[in-house]
Order: structure tokens, then C-alpha cells, then sequence
């Protein structure tokens, strides 16, 4: 059956879902025996949404809130997190294998209650305040040379100074 997300120009294309604090959510990735083997070493995950993959399974969870960056591999081999700029295929999308498809829906747990504690699943980052963002840009432009391309040098101090005020780097048209 073709997916009612593509459309009519392409009518077989799956479905993805953004994570992280734009949608509200994080997801665990478990692909396979390596990935359930791995989640058997972990703390006990709470009941949340799971959907079914064409390898394995996500565990839909509420974003913390904060800063969750993606990885892959940490958690141990088969698991990846999907948060902040992240991506996860969804139903109705089909794989070669199986098709994807919810098999607990329900409510999103908030998280599992190991992030809280440190070493926990799900790793915040820490949120950088813009005057921190600013020092750091300052120290980096400090450090590099002066130069701009085209003169024996390189347009890293430009494309930094003109990034810090909000401007894009000119393109330039042959």
C-alpha cells in the first residue's frame, strides 16, 4: 500500500520523524540481537511507545528537556539515541524486512529514570549561554592567523566574524 505521506509524486516514500526538543521526543534505537544483547545490560527501561523496525525496535521517549545530543554505539553496540537534530523512520514507512509499525502505543514515558542519576542512558548536554558562545568565538578568532584567501592565507577569520554578527559569506559567482 503506498504511503499517504508522499503523495502523489512519490507515493511509495517512507516517513520520518525529527527528535529532539523540536518534537518532544527521544528515541532509543535497538537494531537487532546485538542491540537487545546490549539493552539486557542496561537498567530496566519504564513501559513507553514502541514501534517495530525492519531490524529491531525504538522506545519512544519524552525529551528532558535541555540539550540531548545523538550517538551511536554509547549505550553499547546495537543502540543508538536519537535527540536533538536527530531522526527516526516511522509507520507506515516499510523496510525490506518488515514493515515499521507500533506494537505499544500509549503514553511517551518521560525518560528512562537512569538519565537522572550520572553515567544515566540519556547524556545532557550542557546548554551554552550565548555570552559563553562569544568568548569561546572570540579565543578561536585570536588564535588564528589574519589572513584572507586569496593572499597566502585562508577566509576562517571572515567567515567567523561575519557568523558572530549574523551574515552569511558572500558567494562568489565565476
Amino acid at each position: 500500500m503506498p504511503s499517504p505521506h508522499g503523495g502523489r509524486r512519490y507515493p511509495n516514500a517512507n516517513v520520518a520523524i525529527a527528535t529532539g526538543a523540536i518534537s518532544g521526543l527521544v528515541v532509543i534505537d535497538i537494531d537487532g540481537p546485538d542491540g537487545e544483547a546490549s539493552l539486557a545490560t542496561l537498567p530496566p527501561m519504564p513501559e513507553t511507545r514502541i514501534v517495530q523496525t525492519g531490524r529491531g525496535r525504538h522506545l519512544y521517549f519524552a525529551h528532558p528537556g535541555g540539550a540531548v545530543p545523538n550517538s551511536a554505539g554509547k549505550l553499547g553496540k546495537g543502540i543508538d539515541v536519537r535527540g536533538d537534530s536527530g531522526y527516526v523512520v516511522a509507520p507506515p514507512s516499510r523496510h525490506l524486512i518488515r514493515p515499521y509499525e507500533v506494537i505499544r502505543g500509549g503514553e511517551l514515558a518521560v525518560e528512562p529514570e537512569a538519565s537522572a542519576k550520572p553515567g544515566g542512558l540519556i547524556v545532557r548536554a550542557p546548554i551554552e549561554r550565548a555570552t559563553d558562545a562569544l568568548a569561546r568565538a572570540s579565543t578561536y578568532l585570536a588564535a588564528i592567523p589574519g589572513a584572507v584567501s586569496g593572499r597566502g592565507g585562508h577566509d576562517q577569520t571572515l567567515r567567523a566574524a561575519l557568523h558572530m554578527k549574523g551574515l552569511a559569506f558572500p558567494r562568489v559567482r565565476s
